[in-house]
């Protein structure tokens, strides 16, 4: 609910509100002196609206009701939420690890028409590919109640065909691994972060000698640490765990894949501490860990500073083997003195090169690994903060970008009275005396000699001008950095190459500046490649790939082109390069530098944000980008729905979109990114196979609901949406087919209109009505028959309340003849709005009690008729234990899903919160004589987040990492029968039902579909 300035409070009376057409001053300011005279309850809970959907009050009886074991079909089911894709490419062959597809065998050969071969589903999110000669181990990670985990799975790779041939787990998260022949070593680790920070929260004095901070009351709550008691007596105080500290442990792990491709666990071994960095082999590896040296007399008040409690962290090297069995052993250590961390390890045959963090800044040390010890060498302290580093070879090269700090002489014109000077700040700890300047950045390169590892000598140094270090990457014979700018022109890159194979005198190689930013991406054999992109006359982004040639020792730039989507993994094969993207893969031929061509592009997936069936054989998809910002309407067979492979595609509109069908229309309402306003657009899809658009109207805004009713389009849209304002901050209506508003319409937040689209023309879709209205927007509006109910609430507060009050009102609109809308009397009601039932001015409201003592949420679910008078309304009542989540009305009865927290009492008073235990329930209550008898309780696992009634069957929403879709039978509807839960991933919008199936628009996982007929 939105409230702004007039939230609720607990232990006031709220009262039920309502949507006001035409609203007046009285409306705005309640009915003052009339205090019985409105329906009171207690504040709502949060989340005080419902959506109900099914509440068009009519039972859809076509389709048979679903029975057990009927399961999903059709996308790929993975527990994956981020947007990657992996690419492994070669000849005529590519592997695509896609984060909602699975993984892919495509075809390459013709680069021009890339096609997947075979997929295979991988649970997890992937982390990284390791080919070998005829399978593929995949890693990936996930996480359960123990934690986070790392699986291994392999993958066998035939001619056109792809079979996991096992999976194996070690825990922790993966941080990184490598592969020699058969052989995997795995390292993964956990531990927490953030500064080390002690407070005495309770008041039993200051720890360790710091002053307690004076702070506002506030609520008692639980630190995730507990407390403890100290020793005398005090509260041991709150701490937060170290930065890569606390009690982690890392893993490492030795996987081997057998001759049939099946993957088995050789060995783990545990590390104690946090992993730092490491240089990994597959037989030989080195790790950089710190260990904070927990003692749990920590937790219990004692001085931190007590050295027989507190030690300062350790930072060791520790070397891991090959056991004999294979299993990873742990080898020689080494304590790293006077280091408090390491940034990086890099090893050079039997030399390992440490980046490491002391009291004098950062450092590079060498160690001796030809022996079964770890034997340090030499040590260098670097000069300035290296802003970006690489090894290449036998150098270290490192950046850094310093910023010039200039005071000036005092202003005798434009400050004469030294403001300046008196505000000029600090300097050090010296009051400045005159103001001060930045200038720069500039930067420098600066490379360490390492070819000899016993005796570290500070090579040459390098200018690289005006701008600021963005990144340093190795390249043969050197490295390449990129160096960004700003000035008055705008933004630009340069980007260098750095020829350091005599560390004494780096040189720059070759150079090239563009405008705007530009991100180094990898460099594949003599090609480089940067990642960019600018923003079209749309509002869409457009990301660009710029070639750069690294052949001979150089560096010139090369061609560019526009990638589909964000790129985030690329390979190569020969010429033709891979560019992998969440949703495709894009094919380049680079045989000509300077002149890239596009082949070819595989699409993965689209993003299903609707979906309508045009009859029993043909549906339509409405599918958005949330990149190019395109939204397409691409008709579908039945019953494989895939959009991937339309019979016709035609591009509507951009940004967001909702579609409404009648066929053989379709009618998408679109935002332009462009300019924010929005385009009724008509779709004739009488050939499903040649999409034909139709006519279209402009509308200032993107309208808050909209119902399709009839010929008719319903658009409720907020008044403050219709207005936009200058960049001198003046408003102004905006117009659209349906003219300006007033300016006064905004003195009421809740103004809003109904405008009315006619359809009946569908070339010329035109403006037809406008109604004004009250709108509490936060709230539903919900069409059930012919009539529109639309919720608000006023603020009927009076001088001696001890809190704000307010009255919840629904207003019945009359859409019997849609393109001529009627609006009732606004009514008061007891609670929100949360269904209709179908029957003329009869809808379904909820209020909310909380009882303090107790905990405990109860509610009451009561039924309206909206045409009869203030004290007669409200026609039955039924209290229900708990929350009502979802209210759905149809056939004559309405499904209630309740949640039930509990609230136990502790025997401190006040509720033990994690102490409650929650039920669920699907409660069925008979609308028949205004009686609301309950005629069905079923006890359910889960809570319900909506419900709707489609194919004569109630679908309930539930919570979950992918969501779930719980079906019951209403052959009887006063009985709903439990028949299955089918998986289904994302948002998902409403379910269609045709052909005893039932078709879910399920976002980037396509068009989620499952039988309801076996």
């Amino acid at each position: 609910m939105k409230f702004d300035g007039r939230m609720l409070a607990l232990g006031g009376a709220v009262i039920a509100a309502s949507l006001l057409a035409g609203a007046t001053d009285a409306d705005a300011r309640g009915r003052r002196g009339r205090r019985n005279a409105h329906f009171k309850s207690q504040p709502a809970p949060a989340r005080s609206r419902t959506p109900a959907l099914g509440a068009d009050g009519a039972a859809d009886s076509s389709g048979a009701g679903p029975v057990a074991g009927s399961a999903l079909e059709g996308s790929f089911r993975q527990e994956v939420i981020d947007g990657g894709a992996l690419l492994a490419m070669g000849p005529g062959r590519a592997l695509l690890l896609n984060s909602y597809r699975g993984l892919s065998l495509v075809d390459t050969s013709d680069p021009s028409a890339p096609r997947v071969l075979a997929s295979v589903a991988v649970d997890g999110t992937g982390q990284r590919m390791f080919l070998g000669t005829d399978e593929v181990a995949v890693l990936s990670v996930e996480w359960d109640e123990s934690g986070a985990h790392t699986l291994v799975t392999s993958v066998a790779i035939g001619t056109s065909s792809l079979t996991v041939a096992g999976t194996v787990t070690v825990d922790g998260w993966l941080t990184d691994a490598v592969r020699e022949g058969d052989d995997l070593l795995l390292v993964s680790g956990g531990g927490w972060y953030g500064p080390m920070m002690y407070a005495d929260m309770a008041g039993a004095g200051p720890a360790n000698g710091m002053t307690e901070p004076k702070r506002r009351r506030q609520p008692a709550r639980r630190s995730h640490l507990g407390r403890a008691k100290s020793a005398n007596g005090g509260v041991a105080p709150d701490m937060m765990i170290p930065w890569y500290g606390g009690d982690a442990t890392s893993h490492v792990a030795r996987v081997r894949i057998a001759a049939d491709g099946a993957p088995s666990l050789l060995g783990t071994i545990d590390v104690k501490g946090s992993l730092l960095a490491h240089a990994l082999r597959a037989t030989d590896a080195v790790l950089a860990v710190q260990d904070w040296n927990w003692d749990p007399r920590m937790m219990g008040g004692n001085d931190p500073s007590d050295s027989t409690v507190w030690t300062p962290p350790v930072v060791s090297l520790l070397r891991v083997a090959d056991g004999a069995n294979g299993a990873p052993v742990a080898g020689a250590t080494l304590d790293l003195t006077g280091v408090s961390g390491v940034s990086a390890l890099d090893r050079d045959g039997d030399t390992l090169r440490a980046v490491e963090w002391t009291e004098a800044g950062q450092s590079l040390a060498t160690f001796d690994l030809s022996g079964g010890a770890i034997a340090a060498e030499d040590s260098l302290t670097l000069g300035d903060w290296p802003y970006a580093f690489a090894f290449s070879g036998g150098a270290f090269v490192y950046g850094t970008t310093e910023w010039t700090h200039e005071d000036l002489p005092k202003d005798p014109v434009f400050d004469p009275d030294g403001v300046a000077d008196a505000f000029g700040g600090m300097s050090n700890t010296t009051k400045r005396t005159s103001p001060e300047v930045v200038t720069g950045p500039d930067s420098t390169l600066h490379v360490v000699d390492l070819r000899d590892p016993s005796s570290l000598v500070n090579g040459g140094t390098l200018s690289l001008g005006s701008g600021w270090i963005g990144g340093i990457t190795p390249a043969p014979g050197g490295v390449v950095t990129a160096m960004y700018g700003y000035d008055e022109t705008g933004s630009s890159t340069t980007i260098a190459r750095i020829d350091s194979s005599d560390p004494a005198a780096p040189a720059i190689a070759g150079s090239l500046t563009n405008d705007g930013y530009l991100s180094p991406g990898p460099v594949l054999g003599d090609l480089l490649l940067l990642n960019g992109g600018e923003t079209d006359e749309s509002g869409s982004f457009l990301p660009t790939t710029q070639l750069v040639d690294l052949a001979n020792g150089g560096l010139v730039k090369g061609g560019a082109f526009d990638s589909p989507s964000w790129t985030s993994d690329v390979a190569r094969d020969g010429n033709l390069l891979g560019l992998a993207a969440y949703d495709r893969l894009t094919l380049v031929d680079v045989t000509n530098v300077a002149a890239p061509a596009v082949r070819g592009e595989l699409r993965l997936l689209v993003n299903v944000s609707g979906f309508a069936a045009l009859d029993a054989t043909t549906g339509a998809a409405l599918t958005t980008d949330y990149l190019g910002g395109d939204v397409e309407i691409r008709t579908v067979s039945l019953p494989s729905a895939d959009a991937l492979t339309p019979l016709d595609v035609l591009k509507v509109g951009t940004g967001d979109a909702q579609m409404y069908a009648a066929a053989p229309y379709l009618y998408v309402v679109a935002t332009d990114w462009r300019t924010g306003r929005s385009t009724v657009h008509v779709v004739d899809a009488s050939d499903p196979s040649n999409l034909v658009a139709r006519g279209s109207l402009d509308l200032a805004s993107y309208p808050g609901q909209v119902f399709l009713k009839g010929e008719a389009l319903l658009l409720l849209r907020e008044a403050y949406t219709l207005f936009e304002t200058n960049d001198a901050g003046k408003t102004k209506s905006s117009s659209d087919a349906f003219g300006r508003c007033p300016k006064s319409w905004l003195r009421d937040e809740f103004t809003a209109v109904l405008d009315v689209v006619d359809l009946s023309d569908p070339d010329r879709p035109t403006a037809a009505e406008r109604l004004r209205m009250r709108w509490d927007f936060a709230g539903q509006a919900l069409l059930a028959g012919d009539s529109l109910y639309v919720p608000s609430y006023v603020d009927v507060t009076e001088a001696d309340d001890e809190w704000q009050q307010y009255a919840y009102q629904i207003r019945e609109i009359d859409v019997s003849d849609p393109l001529d809308p009627r609006a009732n009397a606004a009514a008061e009601v007891p609670g929100t709005l949360v269904a209709a039932t179908g029957d003329a001015h009869r809808v379904l409201t909820a209020d909310y009690a909380w009882d303090e003592a107790t905990g405990r949420t109860t509610s009451t679910l009561h039924l309206v008729d909206l045409s009869l008078g203030w004290r007669e309304r409200v026609l039955a009542s039924r209290e229900l234990s708990g929350y009502p989540e979802t209210v759905t009305a149809s056939g004559g009865f309405v499904h209630v899903t309740t949640q039930d927290w509990g609230g136990i009492v502790s025997s401190a008073g006040g509720v033990a919160g994690n102490d409650v235990t929650a039920t669920a329930q699907l409660l069925t209550f008979d609308l028949a004589g205004a009686s609301l008898s309950l005629t069905s309780e079923i006890d359910r696992e889960r809570g319900a987040w909506a419900g709707q009634v489609a194919g004569g069957c109630l679908f309930l929403r539930t919570w979950g990492w992918t969501g779930a879709l719980d079906v019951y039978s209403l052959v009887s509807p006063a009985a709903p029968r439990f028949v299955a839960s089918q998986d289904v991933a994302g948002v998902a919008g409403d379910v269609t039902v045709v052909g005893g199936r039932g078709y879910v628009p399920a976002g980037l996982y396509g068009v989620a579909s499952f039988d309801l007929a076996k």
